[in-house]
C-alpha cells in the first residue's frame, strides 16, 4: 500500500469517526463520498450518491438546494438551510478546497441535523401562544373577581376594557381622563396589573395634593445637603422607587409649569437630576397620568406644555361620567 492510499484511508477514518455529516464534491459537482454520519442523518444511501451530481439530486427533488455548487461559483464558504425529501432538515456548511494554483478542485460539506431542533422551536413558540392565551384569560378573570362593580357591569366601559387588554403586553404612557370620581385611579390599577410589569412597583402621587414646593423633591429626590432640613442621607424620588414598575400622576393639571420642563425630560430620556446633584440617574419607569381636567384648554392658555401633552397621551383612556356609566349598567 503506497503512502497516498494510507493517507486517503487514514482522512475516511477520520471522517467516519466525526459525529456530524461530510459530504464532499469534486470541482464538477459531483458527489464522491459521503460519511457514515451523513448516512445516518440523512437516511441516504451512499451508493445511490456517489457519482450523481448535486444539480440532479436537486433536480430530482432530493435536496431543496446544493450549497457545493453555491460554493464552486464563488470559491468561498457558505452555509444554508437544506431539506431533504426524507423530511430532514439541515444546516449545511461547505468548505472550498484549492489547488496549488489556487482553483477550488474538492468542497467538503459539513452537515448537521436540525430536524430536532426546528421541532423544539416550533414547540417554544406554541407554548408562548399558549402563555399569552392563559395571561389574556387571567386578565379577564382579574375583572370577573369584580364582577360587581359597577365598572364591570356598564356597557360604555367595555372599550376601556378592550384596550387595557390590547396594550397589555406593551409600555406605552397612558393619559386617563374623566370627571372626578369616575374611578380614573381604579382603571390606572388596572392597567397596571394586567402589564408585563405587575410584579414591579406601583407608585401613586397626587400632584394637586402636594405643597409645589416639595413636588420636585417628592418626584425626583434630593442629594444630601441639598438644603437647609433635608436629611443628610438624602431621599429617593417617587421616580426612582418605581424603577421598573409604574408610576401613576394624578391630577397630572396641577403640575406646575416649571416643573413640566423636568418632568418631560424624564419621559423623553428615561433619567432625571434629583436636587442638590451633579448626575443623571437612569429609570425604566411606565408613566400613567390622570386628570379631570381639560389640557388643550390649559395648553392654549399656557398653563401646560404642549410637548409634554403628546410624550404622555400615548395611549388615551376617557372615562365616561357616572350618569352614562350607571345608565349604560
Amino acid at each position: 500500500m503506497n503512502s497516498n492510499m494510507i493517507i486517503e484511508d487514514f482522512i475516511v477514518n477520520i471522517f467516519d469517526s466525526l459525529y456530524d455529516g461530510i459530504f464532499v464534491t469534486d470541482n464538477k459537482g459531483v458527489c464522491i463520498y459521503v460519511n457514515q454520519a451523513y448516512e445516518r442523518i440523512s437516511g441516504l444511501q451512499p451508493t445511490y450518491l456517489i457519482g450523481k451530481h448535486v444539480g440532479k439530486l436537486v433536480k430530482d427533488g432530493v435536496v431543496s438546494h446544493a450549497v457545493s455548487l453555491d460554493v464552486l461559483k464563488d470559491k468561498k464558504r457558505k452555509s444554508i438551510n437544506q431539506k431533504l425529501n426524507t423530511g430532514k432538515e439541515l444546516l449545511v456548511t461547505g468548505n472550498p478546497v484549492f489547488d496549488n494554483n489556487g482553483n477550488v478542485y474538492m468542497v467538503v460539506t459539513n452537515v448537521r441535523d436540525t430536524t430536532d431542533l426546528n421541532k423544539l422551536e416550533q414547540q417554544i413558540n406554541h407554548y408562548k401562544k399558549m402563555e399569552e392565551r392563559y395571561s389574556l384569560e387571567m386578565k379577564i378573570n382579574l375583572l370577573e373577581k369584580n364582577k360587581d362593580h359597577i365598572y364591570t357591569k356598564s356597557s360604555a366601559m367595555k372599550n376601556i376594557y378592550e384596550l387595557i387588554y390590547r396594550i397589555s403586553s406593551v409600555d406605552s404612557n397612558v393619559l386617563i381622563t374623566g370627571e372626578t370620581g369616575v374611578g380614573k385611579e381604579f382603571i390606572a390599577n388596572m392597567v397596571h396589573q394586567t402589564s408585563r410589569r405587575k410584579n414591579q412597583p406601583f407608585i401613586k402621587i397626587n400632584c394637586g395634593a402636594i405643597p409645589k414646593d416639595l413636588l420636585e423633591s417628592e418626584l425626583f429626590g434630593y442629594e444630601q445637603g441639598s438644603f437647609t432640613g433635608a436629611r443628610k442621607a438624602g431621599k429617593l424620588g417617587l421616580f426612582e422607587m418605581a424603577d421598573k414598575g409604574t408610576i401613576l400622576l394624578d391630577e397630572l393639571g396641577e403640575l406646575p409649569v416649571e416643573l413640566q420642563v423636568k418632568l418631560l425630560r424624564a419621559v423623553q430620556q428615561q433619567e432625571f437630576i434629583p436636587i442638590g446633584g451633579t448626575k443623571a440617574k437612569k429609570v425604566d419607569t411606565r408613566i400613567i397620568a390622570a386628570t379631570n381636567q381639560n389640557l388643550m384648554e390649559k395648553i392654549k392658555e399656557g398653563n401646560f406644555r404642549q410637548d409634554l401633552y403628546y410624550r404622555l397621551n400615548v395611549v388615551s383612556i376617557n372615562i365616561p361620567p357616572l350618569r352614562v356609566i350607571w345608565s349604560t349598567s
